[in-house]
């Protein structure tokens, strides 16, 4: 269920941005410099928790063998939203959004709001390219880890 693959993720991320809008504006006084950390900061809760969830589903031995084999899904997946998204949407979003309402923490969160709407825009189709190029129960041909490699059908769904 696509829900239950977003939600946990967007919670961890959501506080992060916000930890560090409301951490930075206050220690540098520059809404840039907010903007930009809270983009970063979202972006490394939010993968966090991906990265965590898919690697501990993953059959490969060894969390290095896990996140290398869930790589190539995730950027499949995450990769076209996330560079528009880290580098261009979030941060202009974060930025203005503050300036508009006049409030830091309802603009953050207006922004933060905006910001998701375009990411996930182009984050669902990939998700559809990612079941399709990269199948559950796809063949292993590098010899490392089981022949078959059985991705848990919730991370799918």
């Amino acid at each position: 269920m696509t829900l239950r693959r977003y939600l946990l993720p967007e919670v961890v991320g959501t506080a992060a941005a916000v930890a560090a809008v409301a951490l930075l504006h206050r220690g540098t006084g520059s809404a840039y410099a907010a903007a930009w950390g809270g983009s970063v900061a979202e972006a490394v809760g939010y993968y966090g928790v991906i990265l965590w969830r898919d690697t501990t589903r993953s059959p490969a031995a060894g969390w290095l063998r896990a996140v290398v084999a869930q790589l190539p899904g995730t950027l499949v997946e995450f990769g076209p939203a996330e560079a528009l998204d880290t580098l261009l949407v979030r941060p202009a979003l974060l930025y203005a959004a503050p300036l508009v309402t006049g409030n830091l923490a309802l603009g953050t969160l207006a922004g933060k709001i905006a910001a998701d709407v375009a990411f996930y825009a182009l984050v669902l189709p990939c998700r559809r390219l990612r079941r399709h190029w990269l199948p559950a129960g796809r063949r292993r041909t590098d010899g490392a880890g089981p022949a078959v490699v059985q991705e848990a059908p919730e991370m799918y769904q």
